[in-house]
């Protein structure tokens, strides 16, 4: 990581509203709190999901800070000039009375808790404001709380409400219990002059009222009653809560607030010691775990913002929602588990489709290790009916398995992570499970394909990431069919070493599955789906882009048809969009599509479930379109169409370092940080290198390309524990790729380099460099199939140091004259 360059993110007043920041300390324990807090107690927060969780328990909803000059005053975003988000660090900057003063957040990795340090030439009271719970559960009083003080501070605890999570409503239904479990919280303020202060009970109580959720919750009573069916969000109707607050901190100049977590008073309060004596070697400690974090991933594209979103998603990533070895309370797990956490707010919890989408970028950015642990935990569970990985795992939940593509997802990122290693131990590790799911999913194909939905068991709710009842999943979803057909391939001659009847009926499930991709064909493209009848669903949905992902050649034409159609309907101002607006007349009314609150132009309101499946931008899928535009020589159209409004939501909207779920008329959409997501970007941004590992056959594929507003791309791989460094920089005239390994250590293997020319240049001479020796390497130029364009491909074997030098010349556009 550079250290002479600063990737924090500055955000002025103006640019308060709706951004939020989240800390993690890399166990599944987080800190998500807005930018800029309320002017009141009573409406702090203008949403019910900021806070500290820890899988599915919260604890704290925020600490209230008055400083006091002539008067008292609730630090806020009346007061605030500005926040700084750092990689490892959030502080809130204010001016009162003139005074300028300061509050900066800190969650150290591997400790259930944080600290607070606030600064400045004024006395200040924290008063902190417990929320212990289900993080699905709101508490509708405080008669359970407990207090014990301690020597500037207390110990507070609650009893967890035992209950169900009705998945269909998305509410949990407490019940007696008359042995509860308590859940502890330990907070004291260290500081001279510091001092802690225990108020009386009539007190400790405080209401809070969130000013989104009321707002919503009023848009959807004066809608209709499709519209308001199940709204996507769980606890929609709920837009108040009552929090406990039973103690002031008081301190004059400088103090710091050290909170601590856990399932019992001795864990919350071994956390907050833990933190209190070792702050500063925390804080240089999660300081020098980014910098290696940056370091195995580097990524430079000489574009400041850039460069500067990837390191900021990287971060709340790795910090926030990759937890690893993270104890899950409440859940069937009954050991440490690694896991992606699909998001924060109602997300916080381990979705395995979600999980498992998001391992890309592990694989990507070549943390390995880390990707093996989730691959490893992901693999248990497993359904013997289907064969099928569970849906999630979630406190106080038992598993459900209604996910017909988590799975397919599952073996497609356990394949990848072979490739990108040469990991044999967890293939054979996990091929009892794999080879379970595909003799129970070879036996449930029609003519090929994986039926979905309620295909062939109408009692059995089978569902893709298009989740809901408005978004018909019976049949034969084409993405299924594509994920499908990409795990046949990949694994059939895995399985066939051991298995040779099943891979036999492997091949020829893949051989008709292939062939009935055919059937989707409409308007030049697949269509979204075939029904329980196999007729075409004839709607264009961003569900056959998979296919550029997969690795699923359907043809220059189709392709071609495909990134038109992306064009022109799917990108959207954001995200892509769920329902091409020119089919939008096939799904809903003309009275909902003439009411401006619900559309404008080729831009949709989500309104739940109803319609954020069908018209809605969703983030995550941007990349399976850019990789579509580099398989065509398109880097600028990818970067500018795709992946530029996403680094633009990185540094200036919603959640700092994050990008949301969804994006809508009204701007950013569920959750702040969602782990998909990111991914998907941190993905499409390496996509640019080109890079593809491939240890089981001793190659290294290379196909850089260059957006013009990038100077170069430089990035840093990894071939099994053995990095190197990627270079590619040029202008029209001259291209150059710099292939270095900076550990001396070369592995036994090939690099298959290719360079795509710029549109309208044609090849002068290559240069190849091995070792500082010009070399009499041969190379190839070709025309990239389905463009004009040319491509230059040479096979070197791998070497310390590799130079390529392109020189281009321009392309004449002169006629021949005839004789």
């Amino acid at each position: 990581m550079d250290h002479s360059i600063s990737f924090d993110v500055t955000v002025t007043p103006d640019r308060f509203k709706g951004r939020t920041f989240l800390l993690g300390n890399k166990r599944a324990f987080s800190l998500s709190l807005p930018a800029a807090s309320g002017t009141s107690d009573t409406l702090f927060h203008g949403q019910k999901w900021f806070g500290a969780y820890l899988y599915g328990r919260k604890f704290l909803e925020a600490q209230l800070v008055r400083a006091y000059g002539q008067k008292a005053h609730i630090l806020s975003r009346r007061y605030q000039t500005r926040l700084v988000a750092g990689l490892t660090t959030v502080r809130r900057e204010y001016t009162v009375e003139g005074e300028t003063c300061s509050e900066e957040y800190f969650v150290p990795d591997g400790i259930q808790g944080f600290a607070c340090t606030l600064s400045g030439k004024l006395d200040f009271v924290v008063e902190p404001e417990f929320d212990m719970r289900f993080y699905r559960a709101l508490n509708i009083s405080i008669e359970g709380y407990e207090i014990e003080p301690i020597d500037n501070g207390a110990i507070v605890s609650n009893p967890l409400p035992t209950g169900t999570y009705d998945d269909a409503t998305e509410t949990f239904h407490a019940d007696e219990s008359e042995d509860p479990t308590y859940i502890y919280a330990a907070v004291q303020i260290v500081g001279d002059d510091s001092w802690c202060e225990i108020l009386p009970q009539s007190r400790r109580g405080r209401r809070k009222v969130f000013r989104k959720d009321y707002q919503r919750h009023r848009f959807l009573q004066h809608s209709n009653a499709a519209e308001r069916d199940g709204d996507h969000a769980p606890l929609w109707d709920q837009s108040s809560s009552r929090v406990f607050a039973p103690l002031a901190l008081h301190l004059s100049g400088h103090a710091t607030v050290v909170y601590g977590f856990g399932a019992t008073r001795d864990e919350a309060l071994h956390q907050m010691e833990v933190l209190r004596d070792n702050l500063i070697a925390l804080q240089a400690q999660k300081g020098e775990a980014m910098a290696q974090v940056a370091e195995h991933a580097y990524f430079e594209t000489g574009d400041e913002r850039v460069d500067r979103a990837a390191l900021q998603v990287l971060a709340r990533l790795m910090d926030s929602l990759v937890a690893r070895h993270a104890v899950a309370e409440d859940t069937v797990l009954d050991r440490p588990a690694t896991m992606i956490l699909a998001g924060n707010q109602y997300f916080h919890d381990s979705w395995k489709r979600d999980e498992n989408i998001a391992l890309g970028f592990m694989l990507a950015l070549g943390f390995y290790d880390l990707a093996r642990d989730v691959i490893r935990d992901t693999w248990q569970l497993q359904d013997p009916i289907t064969g099928r990985l569970p849906q999630r795992i979630r406190a106080g939940e038992d598993p459900p398995y209604h996910s017909s593509d988590g799975t397919l997802w599952a073996l497609w990122r356990t394949y990848q992570y072979w490739k990108c290693t040469g990991d044999e131990s967890l293939l054979l590790e996990k091929l009892a499970m794999v080879k379970h799911f595909f003799q129970k999913s070879v036996e449930r194909v029609i003519d090929g394909m994986l039926p979905s939905g309620k295909t062939t068991a109408p009692d059995y709710l089978w569902e893709t990431w298009m989740d809901t009842p408005h978004t018909a999943r019976d049949g034969f979803p084409v993405e299924i069919q594509m994920l499908w057909v990409g795990c046949l391939r990949a694994w059939r001659p895995l399985v066939g070493r051991s298995d040779p009847a099943l891979e036999t009926r492997m091949a020829a499930a893949e051989t008709a599955a292939w062939l009935a991709l055919q059937r989707f064909n409409v308007r030049g493209m697949p269509a979204d789906s075939l029904d329980e009848n196999q007729v075409v669903r004839d709607l264009i949905t961003p569900n056959p882009y998979f296919c550029f992902g997969l690795g699923l050649d359907l043809g220059p034409e189709i392709e071609q048809a495909m990134r038109d159609m992306g064009r022109k309907q799917l990108a959207g101002q954001q995200g892509i969009v769920t329902l091409a607006p020119q089919d939008w007349h096939l799904v809903y009314s003309e009275e909902f599509l003439n009411d401006r609150r619900n559309v404008q132009g080729r831009r949709m309101r989500s309104i739940g479930k109803f319609n954020y499946h069908r018209g809605v931008e969703w983030n995550w899928l941007s990349q399976f379109f850019v990789w579509a535009e580099l398989k065509y020589g398109n880097p600028d159209g990818a970067f500018r169409t795709y992946i530029r409004a996403q680094v633009n939501s990185v540094l200036d909207r919603a959640g700092i370092g994050g990008i949301s779920e969804l994006h809508d008329l009204s701007g950013t959409r569920g959750p702040e940080f969602q782990a998909w997501s990111m991914s998907g970007f941190l993905e499409a941004l390496h996509a640019f290198a080109g890079v593809r590992i491939d240890v089981p056959e001793r190659r290294i594929s290379i196909a850089p390309q260059l957006p013009a507003h990038w100077s170069h791309v430089k990035v840093r791989k990894w071939y099994r524990t053995i990095p190197f460094d990627l270079r590619y920089a040029g202008d029209d005239r001259t291209r150059s790729l710099n292939i270095t390994f900076p550990w001396q250590d070369t592995p036994d293997c090939t690099f298959d380099i290719e360079l795509v020319l710029p549109e309208r240049r044609t090849l002068g001479e290559v240069t190849v460099c091995v070792d500082g020796e010009v070399q009499p390497v041969a190379w190839q130029v070709g025309i990239l199939p389905g463009t004009d364009q040319q491509r230059v491909s040479v096979t070197v074997p791998a070497s310390r140091q590799i130079e390529i030098t392109t020189r281009m010349l321009v392309k004449s556009v002169r006629a021949p004259r005839s004789a």
